[in-house]
């Protein structure tokens, strides 16, 4: 419902709006915009329709003399304009008041005599300009908008002189008006008025039955400090205490961080207080003015509460200088905010009550954290945590212990006793409900980055980083008038760890407001990173100097050389003292063990661990011992693991993009020009007609052996791919196809995407909730709740909104289980149908990790390559949510009692990495001199064989040096993987080296001693080719590829080298790059 008080946002825009065209003299706005914020409402009915008969008589003045017959006739005329343009506001039917003019509006209006006038053609032109639908407002909305026009009384005769009225000529009087322009009195009366008018207008928001007040100051912080030196003792002296409301006896702030919210101050009592503009001083008397807190109102457990927060930019003074723990705050009940602000502006003291409310304020530096930050920094989300040893911090506030906000170790919490182990809070702000701070946390933030606002003119960008910048989607969207109107959602970005290879390529993003700029991943993932530390620094209250990145293991090096750049403000640890992802997993599975089996000397054991993320699937096979008794009694734990396969594009995503390709196969059938019978509408939205059952999806997958799991799952979606590319015209979502179109185009392609798309995840949401039940009903419907339905349809040529979800439209357990499956099944098909089965039995541990191995198919699927007794203990929790959690904390878990036990001492990790091998050929386009260990020649075009350990794997091949480049490709025995890599032979950064100190360089990438290819630098014959060398590192999933040609002039070799990943990026999957 609009309110009041938005019509009166409205009427100001709109004058705003003309008084910027230069349509109203300058007098008559500020004394329209002084009228309208001051009024109140019910005197309109008394007057209105007087207003509009004087006013119709004088446009249309025949006699003269009127003007002087009603004294009061030209204050009226200014009024008559409020009432002009508040009724294009309203937009009421302009239709009708081009012709007739009504004084009121509302049922009264109906009754009343009409008096036809001829408008003037600005009134006309406002008319046409009109909101619709504002017609709806009843009379007593429109009371609570309208001002009391009788109480300011304007002096016309000071503006327009007599000649002037005695024309009674309406376009005479409005000319006369203009001229007043230049009268500098009355500009210096509108500055005044307009610095007034501004402080009263701020405080209130649109949208909201009542004013509510903004959480952005009107009055600088240098303009309060300026009246506090001058006012501040008599505003302290005045102020008031009460018995029954206060700030918490002692505040703890900390250096360089922002008292937030989630710190929960509470102001106690009844006082309801502005929320703006608290006054923070210092000493026994208020005598320092420290700075400028907010107070904000939360949800508690019984009902609303207002908590103390501030900004370290809005504290002007050193609290650390001063040497008086008195503090006190000053601030206004709710509604006096803007006559607070108006003292500070005039110099004066406030015509207002100001409550004095001290408190205590301990003010300490940040703690010192030795342990390293713990990031798991995920495809879809990212988790954090930390160890935090006993007696962390001896002044530690209580209220960061009873909130959950630390837990150092030993800490005891009920009957728990805390081992240290903390993770990070985030606050899901994404809900539609009111919700409590503890509500609020959750334990992993969303990968996601949103692009809020682009300066144009600096290209300066404000990014909101997981449930943030979900919120503020979810907060444009929640607007619907503005969101069913145009496109107020910016860039939206997730999949940030897909970019680790490529971080130096530029994204295009733009803002709700239509601005672009290009910026790096780099820089946006950074900032996201940086983010995440923030969060952490003020929930423990410390600074973290190292970190540690849990990582794929086939990324490990690639991870920590990535984050090192970009992060040198801190030691990123290295990866002798990281834990991959699966070992991470791992260690929390042996750590849990060990409690278990703690009367064992020694034992040994060998682990699975399968990682389905978001975005990739791995899997890792791991051997570990332990061995207790130690010379100091200390336990020994040796862990050796391996990478042994992975699907670069299996993730939960996967799943997402099924359920949305099915989406818009159910929607596009009702949105076409000849609407379908029922019986022809339920057929073509059946799963039925696109996806084969499960049992012959594993059929399928099965007998595939002789091809490839990929080749299987192409044929059992080809008819759903098929049928959503032809969807494609009724429902468009390639957005990056439609580049040639108009942007308005684009972005509303770009909407039915990420709609569709929300939708998809929200049914899977839902979907996995279901499988919680005991008993479950496949033909139970999934909802798909998105808010305000809207998307763009195809018409002749032009995209046409559709707000109404259709009726009918709907998805069952059955169809989500049916879409799904057969991509399930083939990524375990992939990685496990080739295993030696006496191995698996070996295995004392099967870890599943990942958002998506929370799925129960994937489970259960595993039965059929794994006996079931070995992945029983994988998953322990019948509820979906807690087992996703469980899971995703396991790998920040497990990295957190690594580092604890390291530094308690009472158990000595040792991890060691086994070469993985080489899981593609890596190939030329054309056959070429290819030398083995005894300079043999072979045509061939074969670099590197797939299965070859990595780190010792090692190819030489001869090229013409007139050769610019070379083309790369990557293979297995299946199909290629991205792209073909170009190799450049003339560009990058040039070195020069003997011939010993090139033997040496390849010896120590690879290369044996006993290689004769070494010797190939001692033959003068192949000076005049170009030879490449292509070796492996073992910490790195990738190979190099060394360019080396003899330079004459130097005398000596010239190398170029080129570092290729085994999967770049057009490897991967990218279902947010416009072409899905």
């Amino acid at each position: 419902m609009i309110t009041g008080t938005d019509l009166r946002e409205q009427f100001c825009n709109r004058l705003r709006e003309l008084d910027s065209q230069n349509v109203l003299p300058d007098e008559i706005f500020t004394s329209l915009y002084n009228e309208i914020i001051i009024c109140d409402s019910t005197e309109i009915e008394r007057f209105g329709l007087e207003i509009g008969q004087q006013v119709a008589h004088i446009l249309n003045a025949d006699d003269v003399d009127y003007w002087y017959e009603v004294e009061e006739l030209k204050n009226k005329y200014v009024k008559a304009l409020v009432l002009e343009l508040f009724y294009e506001v309203l937009a009421i039917d302009f239709e009708e008041y081009k012709d007739n003019y009504r004084g009121i509006t509302g049922e009264q209006a109906a009754t009343e005599e009409v008096v036809t006038i001829n408008h003037h053609s600005s009134f006309i032109e406002w008319a046409q300009k009109g909101t619709v639908d504002l017609h709806k407002l009843t009379t007593h909305e429109i009371y609570e908008a309208v001002v009391d026009l009788e109480q300011v009384s304007l002096d016309i005769d000071l503006w327009i002189s007599d000649e002037v009225i005695n024309s009674g000529d309406a376009s005479t009087v409005v000319e006369a008006l203009d001229q007043i322009e230049n009268n500098k009195k009355y500009k210096s009366v509108k500055e005044q008025l307009l610095e007034r008018l501004e402080l009263l207008l701020k405080p209130y928001k649109v949208g909201t039955s009542e004013p509510k007040v903004e959480q952005k100051s009107n009055v600088d912080i240098e303009a309060w400090a300026t009246w506090y030196n001058k006012n501040g003792g008599q505003v302290y002296n005045q102020a008031q205490e009460t018995q029954d409301s206060g700030a918490p006896n002692k505040i703890y702030w900390y250096e360089n961080v922002n008292l937030e919210k989630y710190d929960q101050y509470e102001i106690h009592g009844q006082l309801t207080l502005h929320e703006e503009d608290v006054l923070i001083c210092n000493g026994p008397d208020g005598e320092v003015f420290v700075g400028l807190a907010k107070l904000v109102t939360i949800q508690g457990e019984n009902g609303e509460k207002q908590v103390i927060t501030w900004n370290k930019e809005m504290i002007v003074e050193d609290v650390s200088t001063l040497t008086n723990e008195r503090y006190c705050l000053l601030a206004v009940e709710k509604n006096d905010g803007p006559f607070f602000q108006e003292a500070v502006v005039n110099g004066q003291l406030p015509k207002c009550t100001v409550y004095r409310l001290p408190f205590k304020l301990s003010y300490e530096p940040l703690n010192k954290i030795d342990s390293p930050l713990c990031i798991d920094f995920g495809t879809t989300n990212t988790t954090v945590g930390c160890y935090l040893k006993r007696n962390y911090v001896p002044n530690m506030p209580t209220n960061s212990i009873t909130i959950g906000n630390v837990h150092y170790e030993g800490l005891e919490i009920d009957d728990y006793v805390s081992d240290g182990v903390n993770f990070i809070h985030f606050y899901d702000k994404t809900s539609r409900e009111k919700r409590t701070i503890e509500e609020m946390k959750n334990f992993t933030i969303p990968t996601v980055v949103y692009a809020d606002a682009i300066d144009p003119s600096s290209g300066e960008i404000r990014y909101q980083y997981g449930y943030d910048a979900l919120a503020a989607v979810r907060k444009i969207k929640d607007n619907t008038q503005q969101y069913l109107t145009e496109r107020k959602v910016g860039t939206l970005i997730y999949g940030l760890k897909r970019w680790i290879n490529e971080l130096d390529v530029l994204e295009e993003l733009i803002d709700s407001n239509g601005n672009k700029a290009e910026v790096s991943r780099r820089d946006i993932v950074k900032g996201y990173i940086e983010y995440v530390i923030e969060r952490a620094t003020h929930q423990v209250k410390g600074h973290f100097n190292k970190l540690h990145f849990s990582a794929p293991i086939k990324m490990k090096a690639q991870f920590i050389q990535a984050f090192t750049e970009m992060l040198p403000q801190h030691e990123v640890l290295t990866d002798q003292h990281t834990l991959d992802e699966g070992v991470a997993v791992l260690y929390d599975v042996i750590h849990q063990e060990m409690d278990r089996k703690k009367n064992e000397q020694q034992y040994k054991g060998q682990a699975f661990i399968i990682d389905c993320g978001g975005g990739t699937t791995d899997l890792a096979k791991c051997e570990y011992e332990v061995e207790r008794g130690g010379f100091l009694g200390e336990i020994n734990l040796l862990i050796k693991t391996n990478f042994v396969n992975g699907n670069p594009n299996f993730g939960g995503n996967n799943l997402t993009y099924r359920i949305m390709q099915m989406l818009k196969i159910k929607l596009a059938p009702y949105y076409l020009d000849n609407m379908l019978d029922k019986a022809e509408l339920d057929k073509i939205t059946s799963v039925d007609e696109y996806v084969c059952t499960r049992e012959e999806a594993v059929q399928k997958i099965n007998e595939s052996i002789s091809e490839s799991e990929e080749s299987a799952i192409t044929a059992i979606y080809k008819e759903l791919e098929d049928t959503y590319k032809k969807q494609e015209k009724i429902i468009p979502t390639r957005f990056k196809q439609y580049e040639s179109k108009s942007s308005q185009y684009v972005e509303k392609v770009r909407h039915n995407f990420y709609f569709l798309w929300e939708m998809a995840e929200n049914i899977k949401r839902d979907f996995f909730s279901k499988l919680d039940k005991v008993t479950m009903d496949l033909d139970e419907k999934i909802e798909a709740k998105v808010g305000q339905f809207k998307v763009y349809v195809e018409r002749n040529g032009d995209l046409q909104e559709q707000l109404d979800k259709p009726e009918k439209f709907s998805f069952t357990i059955r169809e989500v289980e049916q879409l799904i499956v057969p991509d399930i099944y083939a990524v375990e098909h992939q990685f496990l149908n080739n295993l030696d089965f006496e191995n698996i039995l070996k295995m004392t541990t099967i870890k599943l990790t990942g958002q998506s191995c929370r799925i129960p198919y994937f489970r259960d699927m595993l039965k059929e390559f794994i006996p079931g007794k070995y992945i029983r203990s994988s998953s322990q929790s019948k509820d979906s949510a807690k087992q996703a959690l469980e899971l995703k904390l396991a790998c920040v878990r497990g990295v957190i009692h690594y580092w604890r036990d390291q530094a308690k001492g009472e158990i000595i990790p040792r991890i060691e990495q086994l070469s993985p091998v080489i899981p593609y050929d890596v190939l030329l386009e054309a056959p070429v001199k290819v030398l083995d260990q005894t300079n043999k020649v072979q045509e061939t075009n074969l670099l590197l064989y797939k299965g070859e350990k990595i780190g010792s794997a090692v190819g030489v091949a001869a090229i013409s040096n007139r050769a610019e480049y070379v083309e790369v490709k990557i293979r297995n025995e299946r199909k290629q993987i991205g792209g073909d890599r170009i190799i450049s032979l003339v560009d990058g950064t040039e070195s020069y080296y003997t011939t010993a100190q090139l033997q040496d360089k390849l010896k120590a990438n690879g290369f044996t001693e006993g290689d004769l290819r070494l010797q190939l630098f001692n033959d003068p014959s192949l000076r005049r080719f170009n030879l490449l060398f292509t070796y492996t590192d073992a910490d790195a999933w990738g190979f190099t590829i060394q360019t080396t040609s003899f330079d004459e002039e130097q005398g000596q070799w010239k190398v170029r080298s080129h570092y290729e990943p085994f999967e770049g990026l057009d490897a991967y999957e990218n279902f947010f790059d416009g072409a899905h």
